[in-house]
């Protein structure tokens, strides 16, 4: 049964080379101002997590083995909405292949350490990057048991600044369940200032609306 369409806005930016990231819920009303807030730390170091349900007026960490649980009943895990970590993985090039006209190298990411492979909900994930713009559009999620178990791709590519490019349409499909989430960008804003506050646990209990 589809569920009805919920808005986000994502706000992120840069401290010291490390992302920020925070995600809030717009609509509809029975979610409204719920949020995630991540901080990518170091390589040595997990990334934080905090989750805010405004119905228990609580800010809740999640726990690295939580991190493999799923986010707001989409088919996106928390580890999901985590940044890329590079130094916390592995990662090889497998071969090339060519995805709506355009070749992609194909890249095998898997844990790198300890840590990463207690909590990650993945063996190992396999990312079609193009080679034209550095972009992945498609990457294959493995479970810890070795199988192939969501699938996500990355449609209606835009450049938003110089050589940067994003993803206006993608596609999260779980395929035991065989459930699919889709992301509809609607708007970007860039170079905008923003509040250190705003990343903080305080920021991410504040109340949002649409505008």
């Amino acid at each position: 049964k589809a569920k009805a369409p919920r808005l986000m806005i994502t706000y992120s930016r840069k401290v010291d080379g490390l992302d920020q990231r925070l995600v809030k819920f717009a609509e509809p009303a029975d979610i409204r101002s719920v949020g995630l807030l991540t901080w990518e730390q170091a390589a040595d170091k997990e990334d934080d997590q905090w989750l805010y349900l405004p119905a228990a007026k609580k800010v809740k960490r999640i726990a690295g083995s939580g991190k493999k649980n799923q986010f707001m009943g989409t088919d996106l895990a928390f580890e999901d909405l985590r940044p890329e970590n590079l130094a916390a993985h592995d990662y090889t090039i497998s071969g090339e292949q060519v995805i709506d006209g355009a070749k992609c190298w194909v890249v095998t990411a898997t844990p790198a350490t300890a840590k990463e492979k207690k909590g990650s909900g993945y063996s190992k994930r396999v990312i079609y990057i193009r080679q034209d713009i550095y972009f992945p559009v498609k990457t294959e999620y493995y479970n810890s048991r070795g199988k192939l178990s969501k699938a996500a791709t990355s449609e209606k590519l835009v450049k938003v600044a110089g050589q940067t490019w994003r993803s206006d349409l993608a596609t999260i499909l779980r395929l035991r369940e065989g459930t699919k989430t889709v992301l509809i960008h609607r708007k970007r804003t860039l170079d905008k200032e923003l509040p250190a506050s705003l990343f903080t646990q305080q920021g991410l209990k504040r109340q949002v609306g649409v505008k």
